[in-house]
């Protein structure tokens, strides 16, 4: 299984053509369309993105960054490319979403930071998907929850939380700001 993510998001990123197979080329549906109908296909696009960041406990960082949107495999994921600083230094990562079933999604993420694949499950609440990780280490279960808000307009936010162990309050690590990038703006 890691292995196929990994050949997965390697031809995502050099941009190598994929496509799926025992397809019925005369179905009226494109293989994915379920996707096109969830939450998410709202955000294809091109985004300024601003964030802030927790670097420690209580104390937090402002950064901005570009992300790029898109279908891939036929629109079955949806895949952010974003570009921008952290902490200073040029900071990069890659976000795939996919639907599941109706009610259910998932996510990958890898990044410049920390360099290892990270899949959550997803729901939807209300208008708000939902994305949890959990890690057991051992002494402690670590916890991650990712909240993204509807489009409204041109903008959306996503918030992203971590409790560091099952007893632990939730904390907020990165509030995440997207504005749609107009054609022509720089």
């Amino acid at each position: 299984m890691k292995q196929t993510l990994i050949l997965l998001l390697f031809c995502l990123a050099c941009g190598l053509p994929l496509e799926a197979s025992g397809q019925d080329p005369a179905s009226p549906h494109p293989p994915c369309h379920a996707m096109a109908a969830s939450p998410l296909a709202a955000l294809v696009g091109h985004w300024e993105v601003d964030w802030t960041y927790r670097t420690g406990p209580g104390e937090y960082a402002e950064s901005v960054a570009e992300a790029v949107i898109t279908r891939d495999l036929q629109g079955c994921v949806l895949t952010e490319r974003l570009e921008g600083t952290l902490r200073g230094n040029p900071y990069s990562s890659m976000t795939l979403f996919s639907r599941k079933t109706e009610e259910q999604y998932d996510r990958i993420t890898v990044d410049s930071e920390h360099g290892a694949f990270s899949q959550s499950e997803g729901y939807q609440r209300g208008d708000t998907l939902v994305f949890t990780w959990q890690r057991d280490l051992g002494t402690r279960v670590l916890r991650t929850r990712h909240l993204y808000y509807p489009v409204a307009g041109d903008a959306f936010q996503a918030m992203f939380y971590l409790s560091p162990s099952e007893d632990a309050p939730w904390e907020l690590v990165k509030q995440v700001s997207y504005r749609r990038r107009l054609s022509g703006e720089r």
